[in-house]
């Protein structure tokens, strides 16, 4: 395989590093006779059996301690993420009580269902925990204002548009144009701008227009 450049190959500053080089310039891992011909490269000579062991372990030695290393990173994660996917856990327990369809609750479900959550909280939470599941309501809050606001503006907007139709249905005759409907009506009748009412006034025409014979 030919190198963009040359490695260097230091035993005393960097004698590890010569393996992960050369398994990125190859995308995969390299076979023995891949990996005796890149040392061969680097070294600028041909190496004996021993020396050849000797790289073998030298690798062997490097994996190993990258083994350990991803062990420890991927510990430190899920120490990281723990508190959060017990916060989670705990949220959900919380979030579906024994109720039937009709409101009613059943003690022995009622009572296994306390049970579950008293265990989950002397087994698995702590403060850390405990400060997502604060979080977790935080967001709930958030989003059950959010919705509630939502729908405010929704059913506010259905409210004005109605208006919109009554007033057109007893005001707009013959001849007017709904230019000059949406000029009286914005601002005045409803609190919109001319450019949403002739908007609701061109929807109240086309539903007019089609239920009329």
């Amino acid at each position: 395989m030919q190198h963009d450049k040359k490695l260097d190959y230091n035993d005393e500053d960097d004698e590890f590093s010569i393996w992960d080089s050369l398994e990125e310039q190859y995308g995969r891992p390299l076979t023995l006779t891949e990996l005796k011909d890149e040392l061969i490269l680097i070294t600028g000579h041909e190496l004996t059996d021993e020396e050849f062991a000797e790289n073998l372990r030298n690798k062997a030695e490097w994996d190993a301690y990258k083994e350990k290393l991803r062990a420890i990173e991927e510990k430190s994660k899920e120490e990281a993420e723990r508190p959060t996917k017990t916060a989670e856990a705990f949220w959900d327990l919380m979030m579906c009580p024994p109720i039937d369809d009709d409101d009613s609750v059943n003690d022995a479900r009622y009572e296994k269902w306390v049970q579950t959550i008293n265990q989950h909280i002397r087994t698995s939470m702590d403060i850390y925990a405990v400060m997502e599941v604060i979080r977790l309501h935080e967001e709930s809050v958030v989003k059950s204002t959010a919705r509630r606001n939502a729908l405010k503006r929704h059913t506010e907007n259905h409210q004005l548009r109605d208006a919109v139709y009554t007033w057109a249905d007893k005001n707009i005759k013959p001849g007017k144009s709904l230019d000059d409907a949406a000029s009286d009506m914005a601002g005045k009748v409803v609190p919109l701008k001319w450019r949403t009412v002739r908007e609701h006034l061109t929807e109240w025409k086309k539903l007019r227009s089609a239920s009329t014979p």
